[in-house]
């Protein structure tokens, strides 16, 4: 069962992370936190303001909890509704309250309009005026051409089970579902992938450089279901062979995440 407070004044928390304390008991009551497909250190949390939207929480092994970099009260604060709310669920809330350090910067950042120390002209946003016309680019350095074929490349995603792949981890998070292609993958709804061809951004094996790679051909790439890995609005669709394999956890959770019906 998760932990509860008695109250928020009970926490030790400071007053500017009242909202987030409120919002992450809202999350705990709508059963907004879910288990993260491959890994027991992290977590699923909805967004309560946009349900399609779903952040990672990881629990690193000095039971400290972090949100991923789309949460902006994480950054400010250090601590987030959606950090609070898998304290809650975990049983790390008197651990996670008891090591929180007061942020001076971020107190006073929560209470300085955003304006403050800016000029008059500078509040408003400063068009830049059109020189009208072509430049001249006469004088440019010839630039290397680079030759991509875009004829295979897919826009939408294929839903397939993760047992019919080779895949080991997912190319939006980086996360491993497994460590070789037979290995056991994860228990429903999160034994599946999205799949879908494009062009692979790598780095070269045994290379030191820094420097990434693209793929000239599009290559198949694998993505958990799930809005915070699939890059852009995702078509997603399933042959009929795939979807008679289908329970009512994967559908719920194609529904949940992409408002797949099936």
């Amino acid at each position: 069962m998760p932990e509860i407070l008695d109250s928020f004044k009970t926490s030790g928390l400071p007053e500017y992370v009242k909202g987030s304390w409120i919002n992450a008991h809202k999350i705990i009551d709508q059963n907004r936190v879910g288990s993260f497909p491959g890994s027991e250190s992290k977590r699923v949390v909805i967004s309560l303001s946009q349900g399609h939207v779903c952040h990672t929480v990881t629990i690193s092994r000095a039971r400290q909890l972090q949100c991923d970099e789309k949460c902006p009260k994480f950054k400010l604060h250090k601590l987030c509704a959606h950090t609070i709310a898998v304290a809650l669920k975990c049983g790390l809330l008197y651990d996670v309250c008891r090591s929180y350090k007061h942020s001076v910067s971020s107190m006073f950042q929560s209470l300085i309009p955003p304006d403050v120390g800016k000029k008059e002209n500078e509040k408003k946003n400063r068009k830049r005026k059109s020189q009208g016309g072509y430049r001249d680019v006469s004088s440019f350095n010839n630039r290397t051409e680079v030759v991509i074929d875009d004829a295979l490349v897919t826009d939408s995603f294929e839903v397939v089970f993760i047992t019919d792949t080779s895949a080991l981890c997912c190319y939006g998070c980086k996360g491993k579902v497994r460590q070789k292609p037979s290995d056991p993958v994860p228990g429903d709804p999160y034994d599946i992938f999205l799949i879908r061809k494009e062009h692979r951004v790598f780095r070269k094996r045994g290379s030191k450089s820094t420097a990434i790679s693209i793929s000239k051909q599009p290559e198949y790439v694998y993505y958990h279901p799930l809005r915070s890995c699939v890059p852009g609005k995702a078509k997603i669709w399933a042959e009929l062979s795939t979807k008679l394999k289908f329970n009512e956890k994967h559908k719920e959770l194609l529904w949940r995440e992409f408002g797949l019906q099936l």
